[in-house]
């Protein structure tokens, strides 16, 4: 299938009404509120609306999420009667929410596994799922080759007729990508006075993405984010053997980039309280900050 015969248009998904009052997010909450804190949990929770509505889950499914993180996402497969395996690289993350499922939820954890593994060599048969996620984790890989082995892996272990979701940063929301530094530099290692240093530090950064002299004099964590617009994803997916089905996107303006100190001062809530009131028009889900689709397997 060709990827013009396919639209990000006409796979945008109406909006559903999401009841944060169930009982499962409450063990979600409060499991990420343990790892960070109570208003990181809680606006987290804004950001994992896409994931989720993107995600019919099906009594008896089982599920493989590639990349977990911390596996918040096992809490709710279990909870609606699915078999779950939370799958990363990260040792802690996955130690610190088989933990919490033991210690919260006794008997739903033993519908759960979390296996250490990488994304790009997946250790299990042919179409052995009914559904295969990754939720933002596909953008901690800076490599095209891996971008496509990684989509193919999940397309390959998922049975004909399951759905594979996928979400990920969003390259057109401006806000966010051009803000994304803030994520990524090693505030510690700037020099004083911050206030010359940290503009010097952000402007360096987007000089090393053109200029490789200027890598090296810009302290960065260890970590990585690579953007995609969703046609560039779609093309991923459909370049795997997937036929994208569902578009969504969630909110037009994310927090968790914004500048040391301010990501949650009462400006950054303020504007992100007034951005919410677009983000219900049709035209403008395709900025949304993270963005992603559901596939079929055919």
């Amino acid at each position: 299938m060709s990827s013009g015969q396919i639209t990000t248009k006409n796979l945008v998904k109406s909006r559903s009404i999401f009841d944060i009052k169930e009982k499962w997010l409450d063990y979600i909450f409060r499991y990420l509120a343990e790892q960070t804190s109570p208003i990181y949990a809680k606006r987290y929770l804004e950001i994992k609306k896409v994931d989720w509505r993107l995600t019919k889950i099906n009594q008896g499914d089982l599920i493989l999420d590639v990349g977990s993180g911390k596996p918040i996402d096992a809490i709710r497969a279990v909870w609606h009667g699915a078999f779950f395996i939370a799958l990363d690289l990260s040792r802690q993350d996955l130690v610190s929410g088989r933990d919490f499922m033991k210690r919260e939820l006794p008997h739903l954890s033993l519908f759960a596994d979390f296996l250490i593994a990488d994304a790009a060599m997946l250790p299990f048969k042919n179409s052995a799922f009914n559904l295969t996620i990754s939720y933002s984790a596909i953008e901690h890989v800076e490599s095209c080759e891996k971008h496509e082995r990684w989509a193919s892996e999940m397309a390959r272990v998922t049975k004909v007729g399951g759905k594979v979701v996928m979400t990920t940063e969003n390259k057109l929301n401006f806000l966010c990508f051009f803000l994304h530094p803030f994520q990524l530099i090693d505030y510690k290692k700037i020099q004083r006075p911050m206030v010359l240093n940290v503009p010097a530090a952000f402007f360096l950064f987007w000089l090393s993405r053109r200029f490789r002299l200027c890598q090296k004099l810009v302290p960065l964590k260890n970590d990585l984010y690579v953007f995609f617009t969703p046609h560039q994803l779609m093309e991923l997916l459909i370049n795997v053997g997937l036929k994208p089905t569902t578009f969504d996107s969630n909110t037009l303006y994310y927090w968790g980039y914004g500048p040391p100190l301010l990501a949650f001062s009462n400006i950054a809530l303020k504007m992100d309280s007034l951005v919410q009131r677009l983000e219900n028009v049709k035209c403008l889900r395709i900025f949304g900050e993270r963005m992603g689709f559901c596939c079929i397997k055919e």
